[in-house]
């Protein structure tokens, strides 16, 4: 876990915005801890202009909201809002986000957070549930941004889609110790053809893509998320045919 005197920029150029977070929320009650996660706080997976800023804030009451979003220079900053009660329930119930604060930095805390983290989530059929929606929920995602040729983004969720497919796998192991959370642990605990898809995808995003390299990753996230999970798959060629035939239908 990163603490306040180790935060890197990004997160250093948003931190004062991210202490006067309670100011803009004033409504949410006081906030007693305010966290970043996800890859903003893992330096070597984080993408300037293409990585969300994920932010944790634990009030002393009940949110009356979940989430928030935020919009900072070039960063897109998404606000997760909860109690300290509900955030001790994250980690008795297993909640992936629980895993994921493996990796965080604490921009404020009053000892809230510190003490909560130091509780240990265990893999849960909650754990595996989430997972594997969150599996379809970024392929879904990735294709809707096909269609609208936002290739960055697409690529973006197909990424996600193979990094939930491998920690759903994991999960089904049990082995709490093991769930993979950076792109490197996410790598080493796939196995092929999977992690030579999460390769490619982890490299792609960091430059420009194009319509038909797009096309084809879509296929394979959809090939290797079928094969990981005993599917029939339906390839982006069908899907396709099948929205073309509707539009003539009308």
């Amino acid at each position: 876990m990163f603490m306040d005197g180790e935060l890197w920029s990004p997160i250093s150029e948003i931190c004062d915005l991210l202490k006067n977070l309670s100011r803009m929320f004033s409504s949410m009650g006081v906030f007693k801890s305010i966290i970043v996660f996800g890859s903003a706080a893992r330096p070597g997976d984080f993408i300037p202009k293409v990585s969300d800023i994920d932010v944790l804030i634990v009030t002393d009451l009940k949110p009356i909201i979940k989430y928030d979003e935020l919009i900072f220079k070039d960063y897109r900053i998404s606000l997760v809002f909860t109690s300290r009660d509900e955030l001790e329930e994250m980690f008795e119930i297993g909640d992936p986000l629980s895993f994921m604060l493996r990796y965080s930095i604490a921009v404020v805390d009053d000892g809230t957070y510190q003490s909560i983290t130091k509780l240990k989530p265990r893999i849960t059929e909650h754990t595996r549930r989430i997972l594997r929606r969150s599996i379809f929920v970024a392929l879904s995602l990735a294709i809707e941004k096909y269609f609208h040729k936002i290739y960055v983004e697409s690529i973006s969720h197909l990424h996600h889609s193979i990094r939930h497919l491998v920690r759903y796998t994991a999960c089904l192991n049990g082995d709490s110790n093991k769930f993979p959370i950076s792109n490197n642990e996410v790598y080493n605990y796939s196995r092929e053809p999977t992690r030579s898809l999460f390769k490619i995808l982890t490299d792609t995003r960091r430059r420009k893509v194009d319509e038909e390299e797009v096309y084809i990753l879509i296929d394979k996230v959809i090939e290797s998320i079928s094969y990981e999970l005993n599917l029939k798959p339906t390839f982006l060629k069908d899907l396709k045919t099948i929205i073309k035939g509707s539009i003539e239908e009308i």
